[in-house]
């Protein structure tokens, strides 16, 4: 049988039992925010630099074409090479 004093939600116990989980939603709150911008700052953090190596890519494979398109036009290997920037292992590759 429940007695109406044991209701009673204004007891010492009980605020300090409604501080200290308020205090603990606060404190997950604050860590799940930080914890999602965290997240999204590491994804666009990781999207930029993918896009720049991407991009870094399509520069050299785009020199390594125009690169065989002047060789076969017939234009001395040492001079693509200077023009173009290539190094020794990149024109290995042509």
């Amino acid at each position: 049988m429940f007695l109406p004093e044991t209701m009673c939600t204004h007891t010492p116990e009980r605020m300090n039992y409604e501080e200290s989980l308020k205090d603990y939603r606060d404190m997950y709150s604050v860590m799940k925010t930080q914890l999602e911008k965290g997240l999204a700052q590491g994804r666009e953090e990781g999207r930029k630099e993918g896009l720049a190596k991407g991009i870094a890519i399509g520069k050299l494979q785009a020199t390594l074409a125009n690169a065989r398109a002047f060789i076969e036009q017939g234009i001395p290997r040492d001079v693509v090479q200077k023009t173009l920037g290539l190094t020794d292992e990149q024109m290995k590759e042509l």
